[in-house]
């Protein structure tokens, strides 16, 4: 799940924890930049963008410094070693707030694909 946070160009992104997993791996892509890279013959990858933080039993983790108002698609993989191969969620997908007030985010059920190993539906 991902939601607005307090301050423009901060999102939320939280999931259910997994007990086994000792990272996780926070992701995101602009839909404009995914199709900017897609479009021009490169991988989506170029676009793609995470950190990965360790499993100290949070299920949320802040992403600062995004654009308002561009449309993002956010997932989380589940790591059992650092640099292992993650198992990732589905996407959820949202439009960052402006710095003016704006509808509420809109979600969308056509996200990019997922890294290897993912799954969306």
């Amino acid at each position: 799940m991902v939601a607005d946070g307090a301050r423009s160009g901060v999102v939320t992104v939280s999931w259910d924890a997994v007990s086994e997993a000792s990272f996780y791996r926070i992701g995101w892509v602009a839909e404009d930049d995914y199709r900017a890279v897609t479009a021009a013959g490169r991988n989506w990858l170029e676009a793609f963008a995470f950190v990965d933080v360790e499993n100290q039993g949070q299920t949320s983790h802040t992403v600062s410094r995004l654009t308002p108002g561009i449309n993002y698609a956010f997932i989380v993989g589940s790591i059992s070693q650092r640099f292992g191969t993650a198992t990732w969620s589905d996407w959820a997908r949202l439009t960052l707030r402006g710095r003016v007030p704006t509808p509420t985010p809109t979600y969308t059920p056509t996200p990019p694909p997922p890294p290897t190993g993912g799954r969306y539906t």
